[in-house]
């Protein structure tokens, strides 16, 4: 037997001490869901699948019964699995369903309302031998969403809403897909600013977190590396206002990054959207 370090885990697998070597190989990217067709003399297939991002909520707007309304939580991260398989036990054709990502809650202008929660993103999967869970949407109880649990790695949660405050900072995270941060909460008096768009760690790209949007400004969208098997940041979190719309969440980074939550308002006009999670992706290489 060998030992070779895995990344992912930081561990030393065991493989066969005589390994299949490849000659070649062949790569299909899929950005939308679609059928994988094996092609003669495969030998392994490796299955890396990112789910789709969550959705972040829309902020809240004041009024009587909501003095103080907090700013839309973020969507959770979509999980990132990767397998290798021998190609005798998977069939001619396989499935493949790339996760969509959730929709960010619209923005309100009703008095007191607590905003529109953001939508589940998608699950990722190559038939039944890979999954890769979805994001979720923040809700509209100010908890950001949280991480799946069917995946490899799990995705990082996003930012809790917070009532007459800053919005949360999205979950950050080594390999999955990041949190998005949630919207600036507000009072009568004062406004706040979005929290911050969470990290990948392994995505030297992403430098720092994604800023959060400013008094009166619009959140920043999550940072994409801009090529596949790679999760993204979070969007960032809209900041609050007293007197425009609250500023819009950020749209999580390309693939599977969670959306930000939108900034919270105090003068009965429009709270911020929240941002749309990103979609997810499944890389297929097959070796000969």
């Amino acid at each position: 037997m060998a030992f070779t370090f895995n990344p992912f885990t930081g561990k030393f697998d065991i493989y066969r001490s005589t390994p299949i070597y490849s000659s070649s190989t062949d790569v299909q990217v899929f950005t939308s869901s679609g059928t994988w067709t094996k092609i003669a003399g495969a030998k392994l297939i490796q299955v890396v699948a990112i789910g789709g991002g969550g959705g972040g909520a829309s902020g809240g707007v004041i009024g009587a019964g909501n003095n103080s309304p907090r700013g839309g939580a973020g969507g959770s991260g979509g999980g990132i699995t990767t397998r290798t398989i021998d190609a005798s036990i998977v069939g001619a054709t396989v499935t493949v369903t790339v996760g969509s990502g959730g929709i960010g809650g619209l923005a309100s202008n009703i008095p007191s309302s607590l905003g529109v929660a953001g939508t589940d993103g998608g699950n990722s999967t190559f038939g039944a031998l890979v999954i890769a869970e979805r994001g979720f949407g923040g809700g509209t109880d100010g908890i950001g969403g949280k991480s799946g649990q069917r995946s490899m790695f799990q995705g990082a949660d996003g930012g809790n809403g917070v009532s007459g405050s800053d919005g949360g900072n999205g979950g950050s995270i080594n390999y999955a897909a990041a949190g998005g941060g949630a919207g600036g909460g507000v009072t009568s008096t004062t406004a706040f600013f979005g929290g911050s768009g969470g990290i990948v760690f392994s995505n030297y790209a992403t430098g720092g977190g994604t800023p959060g949007g400013g008094i009166n400004q619009n959140g920043n969208n999550g940072a994409s590396l801009g090529y596949s098997s790679h999760a993204g940041g979070g969007g960032s979190g809209g900041g609050s206002s007293l007197t425009a719309n609250g500023g819009n969440g950020g749209n999580g980074g390309i693939y599977g990054g969670g959306g930000g939550g939108g900034g919270a308002q105090g003068d009965v006009l429009a709270s911020g959207a929240g941002g749309n999670g990103a979609q997810g992706i499944v890389v297929v290489t097959t070796y000969f």
